[in-house]
């Protein structure tokens, strides 16, 4: 962005210097003036874009904190405890497994509703073969699988993992990924599940 600054800059003032050097002294100052203004308005609306698309980005991939808020695009989110848990609405863990309750509070920031879900967030761990995503919702204290967040809506909910019973180290993560299904950046949590 620096350099496509610099590059209109250096493009404005070669405009000055042509224009000086012809016509008649009032009419190049009022060619200056105006050209300078338009310019200057288009350089202050391409400043307020990529800071209004790029200011709630995460900033690069992220290793987050609980009890932090980070944000997206288009919400924002505080991992608000993560813990193993016994069972959780009756449900107790497969043989060989255990349970993480994550509990998440979310935002829209965005100027619409946005579709939201389960599928937003998983762990992981450098031995599994997959990703491991919460179970369906038992309850409604969980996550549903799918909903609609509306604009400004604030919701709270348990995400429940089943995770190997002899892993002990894992991560939380969540990767932004745009419309076009493009990859963005990563924010991960690592956690101690014992």
């Amino acid at each position: 962005m620096k350099r496509k600054v610099l590059t209109m800059g250096v493009a404005v003032l070669s405009l000055l210097l042509t224009l000086t050097a012809c016509g008649s002294s009032e009419e190049t100052g009022n060619s200056i003036s105006s050209v300078t203004n338009n310019i200057a308005s288009g350089i202050e609306n391409v400043t307020n874009s990529v800071t209004d698309s790029i200011g709630q980005l995460i900033n690069g991939n992220v290793t987050g904190e609980v009890g932090k808020t980070y944000s997206t695009q288009w919400f924002s989110f505080t991992i608000k405890s993560i813990e193993t848990v016994s069972e959780y609405a009756g449900h107790t863990a497969p043989d060989g497994m255990k349970l993480i309750d994550v509990v998440v509070e979310e935002t829209n920031i965005f100027d619409s509703p946005i579709p939201m879900g389960t599928f937003d967030y998983y762990v992981d761990e450098a031995s599994l073969i997959d990703y491991i995503y919460p179970i369906s919702p038992l309850d409604e204290t969980m996550m549903p699988d799918e909903f609609e967040l509306a604009v400004d809506e604030t919701v709270e909910f348990h995400m429940i993992f089943e995770v190997p019973a002899d892993i002990n180290n894992y991560q939380l993560l969540y990767t932004e990924v745009d419309e076009y299904s493009e990859e963005g950046a990563t924010f991960t949590i690592n956690f101690t599940a014992e």
